[in-house]
């Protein structure tokens, strides 16, 4: 058995931090709604094809005369694409959470939408409560597991949440009559 090396200690840090990274990036803005979110994603989307592509054509002008050259591409070119995809996928998010500067309350109408099947370990939650968002023009489902029958019999729900130019995130909510 060997020591690892000290190009395997660095690329080991450097994985750790990464998945890091995006375990926080995605717990942070998990209740954050933008705008328009498609736009934003499809730009990082777009952005990171760009420079995989570019990426893969540097592999292929070092490596020009390789056998599996086209799968090496490919590999290079899929490879660079997701790690930078999931790197910035939570950035406009997070962008939204350091600019929010409004802090709103307001009731809203809900309904309850509950899955077809039981909840179980495949379904994400027991219960969703649906409300339509007047500051982001579009429905937002929260989910609830244990607390879903707080809901019952109540007429409105209030949300908290902090609010910028790009979206909001909710803070808080709680059925209210």
């Amino acid at each position: 058995m060997r020591l690892p090396t000290k190009v395997e200690l660095i690329s080991s840090c450097f994985a750790a931090t990464w998945v890091i990274w995006c375990a926080w990036a995605d717990k942070t803005t998990h209740d954050t709604y933008l705008f328009d979110g498609v736009l934003y994603k499809s730009v990082i989307v777009g952005i990171s094809f760009l420079i995989s592509v570019f990426m893969a054509w540097r592999v292929y002008l070092r490596n020009k005369y390789a056998a599996d050259r086209v799968k090496r591409l490919f590999g290079v070119c899929l490879t660079v694409m997701m790690c930078l995809s999931f790197t910035f996928w939570n950035v406009p998010e997070l962008v939204m959470i350091s600019s929010a500067n409004q802090h709103v309350s307001d009731n809203y109408r809900f309904k309850m939408k509950y899955p077809i099947q039981s909840g179980g370990r495949t379904r994400p939650c027991k219960a969703r409560v649906i409300y339509y968002d007047t500051y982001l023009k579009r429905e937002i489902a929260l989910c609830h597991w244990d607390d879903a029958p707080s809901f019952f019999y109540k007429d409105y729900i209030r949300v908290d949440k902090l609010i910028s130019g790009m979206g909001g995130q909710v803070l808080y909510h709680e059925a209210v009559n």
